[in-house]
């Protein structure tokens, strides 16, 4: 479904226009076009089921489906319009019909769709019209080997010739039958790409390829900002208001000089705002390149971009303008013994009190990915609390080992996770005016097994962001992008002052994506009021509410952020469970003001989970001019706390 949503009024009058007068064919002795003649095909092999399913006629108007065919995850329909009322191909009008298709219990927006090979998209004959129905179905619906289907029309519009405004006849127009994809599926070949690419400030994911007699596509969602989503609600549906933006298509090749390229292009509403767009490039009808696709050991797919500097390059269509990466379709290989290693591998870890693998809260993932370099990344497990949702990521190589001379590092070297669905924040809930920031470090070695090689690293968000929050407490929707895995070697006669070592970086990007949810943790988390005002050396703070639950406490404030001083920066906030078990928060200065702290050590979980009353203590550093030997930064002993700073709030 080929979708170009203008953004100005008279625009979108001249696409109604150009929506209502269809390119049109007029058939030659009332031969009817078949599905072969729309996808431009010779259906040698009789991939096309033809249906002996009953017209139905209501209004005079007979409808009457011709043939079929089950594309992946798409269903096409031929279907016939027969009545005296038709007096040229525009007299009847059908674009489209929520939930007009029926498999089961569940039902599937049906449209009529335009032509992939003959140029027409209708063939009208006096007295009938011909045309294509599309419907987007899931497709492990369509993987049963007979499937019933019931098509149902509730109207269409009539014109007469005269002036005015089109007539609408009423329905239903209902058919029912049985579908079978079988012979379509046998000849078909796909490929799971599963690939990012990152053009510009676009991050764009590629999926998959899927290659039959029809048709080469490849499969595309990309990430859309929020002023490119407009709501229609005719269609209660979601629009982009440009389609693929600078992506042109994708180039096929096998190294054996057969090459086709992908570059006819649709797009489809999204169902809600998920800010994903979902596209499909597929090839042109008399070269689809199946032929030779089919028994291709190694396929290479290049996606190409439109770029400033315009069609420079030598090469035929897209290849004039830049590629952005190579993608390789190999052949199923046997795992190798690192990939069978990391499989079984589940190790004990722990990052200092922050995560910890064992955690009754800490849930598996289990997700794996190779490198071309030959290093796998699994992602083990996710922990979801209030306001964080924290990855650990195994890393394992069997070409490097620890003690390795001049080895200084070896782990992700960036990465970052995406959470959805982000929902509004409440009216009362204050978000903060400031932004955070972050930085890096030296590389190092964080092993959990020495041979093969294998280190823990860690990938963390907040799940309360500045446009709204991601619940705990529901399904979350996780998309974790691996940048690249550096290792780095000891070199102090290096390049820079600063820096005595040089590192390798194999570029990825690897992306990962899973469901999981914190509902365990969120069933124990309550909202405290507190609403208590103290004065810290002249300044004013307002402890508004505490999020309480044994893992990650949330004090909430106001009049901290913007009153900046030595005594305010100096600050530190410590929870008291009712056996004297101690938590230090830290500030949190963007999203939302107040402390908190991810906290994973079990006894004190244990007793933040049993308490009944929590003393909260604001206290400020001590000048010291020697620190005592046992001194503990976590330890509010060794801070000033008035007690006149402090509240006690019951938490059952």
């Amino acid at each position: 479904m080929k979708i170009k949503t203008m953004v100005y009024p008279v625009l979108l009058l001249v696409l109604a226009a150009m929506i209502a007068v269809p390119t049109v064919s007029r058939a030659e002795d009332g031969a009817l076009p078949t599905l072969a003649d729309w996808f431009g095909i010779k259906d040698d092999q009789g991939l096309i089921q033809k249906l002996d399913a009953a017209s139905e006629e209501v209004e005079g108007v007979i409808v009457r489906l011709n043939e079929l065919i089950l594309e992946r995850d798409t269903v096409h329909l031929s279907v016939t319009l027969t009545s005296e009322k038709i007096l040229n191909a525009n007299s009847l009008g059908f674009g489209y019909e929520k939930n007009g298709l029926r498999i089961g219990e569940e039902s599937y927006d049906i449209w009529r769709d335009w032509d992939r090979g003959s140029g027409d998209d209708s063939v009208f004959c006096e007295g009938t019209v011909t045309f294509v129905l599309s419907a987007r179905v899931p497709k492990e619906v369509l993987e049963n080997d007979e499937i019933p289907m019931t098509v149902s029309f509730t109207e269409m519009s009539y014109s007469d010739g005269g002036m005015g405004f089109p007539k609408t006849l009423e329905g239903p127009w209902e058919i029912s039958f049985n579908a079978d994809g079988r012979k379509l599926r046998a000849s078909t070949r796909s490929e799971t790409l599963d690939q990012s690419i990152l053009s510009g400030h676009t991050l764009y994911d590629v999926d998959e390829m899927v290659s039959s007699p029809l048709r080469t596509q490849i499969s595309v969602t990309r990430y859309l900002k929020e002023h490119e989503l407009i709501y229609n609600e005719e269609f209660d549906s979601y629009f982009s208001t440009v389609t693929s933006e600078n992506l042109l298509g994708f180039v096929i090749e096998d190294g054996s000089g057969n090459k086709i390229q992908l570059t006819h292009e649709d797009s489809y509403p999204l169902e809600d705002a998920t800010a994903w767009e979902h596209m499909t490039f597929y090839s042109d009808a008399d070269n689809n390149g199946w032929n030779w696709i089919k028994d291709a050991e190694t396929l290479t797919i290049k996606p190409y971009f439109a770029t400033a500097s315009g069609p420079a390059n030598e090469g035929q269509g897209i290849e004039r303008y830049e590629a952005i990466g190579t993608m390789t379709v190999p052949t199923v290989l046997e795992s190798t013994d690192l990939e069978e290693f990391m499989s079984d591998f589940e190790p004990e870890y722990r990052l200092w009190d922050f995560f910890d693998s064992e955690n009754e809260y800490t849930k598996p993932v289990r997700l794996a990915q190779t490198t071309p370099n030959g290093t796998v990344i699994l992602l083990d497990k996710v922990m979801v609390t209030e306001d964080n949702i924290s990855v650990s990521l195994l890393v394992g190589t069997d070409k490097l080992k620890k003690d390795q001379k001049l080895l200084k590092g070896f782990e992700i070297g960036s990465a970052w996770i995406d959470v959805g669905p982000v929902l509004p924040y409440p009216p009362e809930f204050e978000t903060s005016k400031l932004h955070g920031g972050g930085g890096g470090g030296e590389p190092g070695i964080n092993d959990v097994n020495e041979e093969p090689l294998v280190v823990m690293n860690m990938v963390s968000n907040s799940l309360m962001k500045r446009e709204g929050y991601v619940s705990p407490k529901d399904p979350i929707q996780v998309r974790v992008t691996v940048r690249d895995v550096q290792t780095c070697w000891e070199d102090k006669e290096s390049y820079s002052e600063y820096w005595t070592y040089r590192c390798f970086s194999e570029e990825g990007p690897w992306v990962f994506e899973f469901e999981t949810d914190g509902s365990e943790l969120a069933e124990l988390t309550k909202d405290v009021a507190i609403n208590k005002t103290i004065s810290i050396n002249g300044h004013d703070l307002t402890m508004k509410s505490l999020r309480f639950n044994p893992i990650q406490p949330i004090l909430f404030m106001s009049g901290f952020n913007d009153q900046f001083s030595p005594e305010l920066n100096n600050s530190h906030v410590f929870l008291e469970a009712d056996d004297g078990t101690q938590l230090k928060l830290y500030d949190r200065m963007f999203t939302y003001t107040g402390f908190t702290q991810v906290h994973v050590n079990e006894a004190d979980n244990d007793s933040f989970e049993k308490t009944e009353k929590v003393k909260i203590s604001f206290c400020l550093s001590k000048m010291w001019e020697i620190y005592p030997e046992d001194y503990d930064p976590m330890n509010m002993t060794f801070y000033d706390c008035d007690p006149a700073w402090s509240t006690v709030v019951d938490v059952r």
